[in-house]
C-alpha cells in the first residue's frame, strides 16, 4: 500500500502538476482546504492582496478547465455547480499546501473561506473554516449570531451537528456553546445531564446586565429540572425568572419557558391560572409569533390531558396542528400528531391511538420526535395494539421499543 500510494504521488508530481496551466496551478492547490467547492468560492479564495482574480484565472474557467480534464474531480449536483476533489487526491493536494504555503498563509485561506461561506448561509463550513485558521472567537461569535436563529426556525437539531466542530475544552468555557448543548440535551431529555451542568453554566456567566438572555435560558432549564424534581414552588420562580429576561424575539426559548409555567402552575393546583395566562398570551394584542404558539398550545394540551379533559385537549390541539402546519413547523407537527394519540389513547379510542401514534414513529418523524416521546409512543402503541386484540402486533411493537430504546443510550 505504501508504494502504491508513493506511485500516486510521483505521478501527481510529474504527470498532473506539470500539465496544470500557471494560471490555475496555486488554485489547484488553494482548493484542497474545501471538502466542496463553486466557483465563486474558489474567486474568494484565490485572491490577490485583496482583489479577486482576473477572468482567464478565475473560478469558473478553473472548473471549466477541471472538468474538461477529468481532473480527479467529482460533480455533486446535476447542473453542475458544486464540486469535490477525490479523497485522495485532494490529500495529495493538501500535501503540496503543506510543502509550499507557511502556516499563516493556509490560516488566511482558511479565513477567507470562512468569510464566504459565512456570507452564503454556509453556516456548519464557515465554522470549521475559522477554526482552521485559528479564528475560536470569531467561530464562537458566528454560531452565536445565528443560534437564536436556528432555535426560531425549530430546528434544534442543527445545533446538534454544529457543536461537535468546537474541541470540548473550548465548549466548557463558553456560555454560548455550553447553553445550545443544553438545548440538544433537552430535546433529547436527557434530564440528570442538563442537572449536572447548570452549575457550570451559572459559573461561566459573567453578570446579569452583560448576559441577560443567557441568564433566562439558564432559569429556564432550571425550572424545567425543577419541575421534573416535583419543586413546584422553584419551578415557578425559575420559570417566572426566565421569562423575565428572554426577549420576545427569542420566539423558542421564551416560548418553552412559558410551556414550562403553564405546567408547573397547573401542578400546583392552579390550572385555571394557568389556562388563563396561556389564552392571554396565545390570544392577546399583540399576537406571538406562531412558533412560541406552538408552545403555548402544547402546554395547554398536556394540561388539558392530565386534567383528565380529552375535548378540550383536542380543542387546542387541533389549532396546534393549524399552526404547526401553516408555518411549515416539522417538529411542532409531530408533537401534534403524539398528543393526539395521547388523546385517544385516554380516551379509549385505541385504533385511532393506533392510527396517531403509528404516525409518529414514521421513518420521517420518528428522529425528529423528542426521543422519551418516541419511546412512550411505542409504549402506548402496544398497549393500544393489545387493547384491540392485536398481540403479535403488540410484541412486534415491544420488540422495536427496546431495539430503539437500547440505541439512546439512556439509562432511564
Amino acid at each position: 500500500l505504501g508504494e502504491g500510494v508513493q506511485f500516486v504521488h510521483e505521478y501527481l508530481m510529474q504527470e498532473v502538476l506539470s500539465q496544470v496551466p500557471p494560471a490555475f496551478a496555486s488554485l489547484l492547490i488553494e482548493t484542497s482546504i474545501l471538502d466542496r467547492f463553486c466557483a465563486p468560492l474558489c474567486d474568494a479564495l484565490h485572491m490577490s492582496e485583496g482583489r479577486p482574480v482576473e477572468d482567464e484565472a478565475g473560478g469558473q474557467a478553473f472548473i471549466e478547465w477541471l472538468e474538461k480534464t477529468h481532473l480527479f474531480v467529482v460533480p455533486l449536483d446535476e447542473i453542475h455547480i458544486w464540486f469535490r476533489y477525490h479523497h485522495l487526491f485532494q490529500q495529495l493536494l493538501q500535501n503540496q499546501l503543506e510543502d509550499r504555503y507557511g502556516p499563516q498563509e493556509v490560516a488566511t485561506l482558511h479565513s477567507r473561506a470562512g468569510s464566504w461561506c459565512a456570507e452564503n448561509g454556509l453556516i456548519r463550513e464557515a465554522i470549521q473554516h475559522d477554526l482552521a485558521a485559528g479564528d475560536t472567537a470569531g467561530a464562537v461569535d458566528l454560531f452565536g449570531l445565528k443560534r437564536q436563529s436556528v432555535l426560531n426556525d425549530d430546528k434544534w437539531y442543527v445545533l446538534e451537528k454544529w457543536l461537535p466542530l468546537f474541541p470540548d475544552a473550548i465548549i466548557e468555557k463558553q456560555p454560548e456553546l455550553l447553553i445550545a448543548r443544553t438545548w440538544v440535551l433537552y430535546h433529547h431529555f436527557q434530564f440528570l445531564s442538563i442537572l449536572s451542568g447548570l452549575d457550570t453554566i451559572e459559573s461561566r456567566l459573567k453578570n446579569e446586565t452583560e448576559d441577560q438572555s443567557f441568564y433566562g435560558e439558564f432559569y429556564f432549564f432550571s425550572g424545567f429540572c425543577s419541575y421534573f424534581l416535583n419543586d413546584g414552588p422553584k419551578s415557578l420562580e425559575h420559570s417566572q425568572a426566565a421569562i423575565d429576561r428572554i426577549p420576545l424575539t427569542h420566539h423558542e426559548v421564551r416560548g418553552q419557558a412559558e410551556l414550562v409555567f403553564g405546567l408547573t402552575c397547573q401542578m400546583e393546583g392552579q390550572k385555571e391560572n394557568a389556562i388563563h395566562k396561556l389564552n392571554d398570551l396565545i390570544y392577546g394584542d399583540p399576537p406571538p409569533h406562531n412558533l412560541r404558539k406552538t408552545r403555548l398550545l402544547v402546554s395547554l394540551v398536556y394540561i388539558h390531558i392530565i386534567s383528565a379533559d380529552p375535548a378540550e385537549a383536542f380543542k387546542a390541539n387541533k389549532e396546534l396542528m393549524e399552526v404547526a402546519t401553516t408555518g411549515d413547523y416539522a417538529y411542532a407537527k409531530v408533537w401534534s400528531i403524539y398528543l393526539q394519540g395521547l388523546i385517544s389513547f385516554y380516551g379509549g379510542e385505541f385504533e385511532d391511538a393506533v392510527h396517531d401514534l403509528s404516525q409518529t414513529l414514521a421513518d420521517r418523524y420518528k428522529y425528529v420526535l423528542h426521543t422519551r416521546a418516541a419511546v412512550d409512543s411505542m409504549a402506548g402503541l402496544a398497549f393500544a395494539h393489545q387493547f384491540i386484540g392485536q398481540p403479535d402486533r403488540a410484541d412486534a411493537t415491544i420488540e422495536s421499543l427496546f431495539k430503539f430504546a437500547g440505541e439512546l443510550n439512556d439509562p432511564a
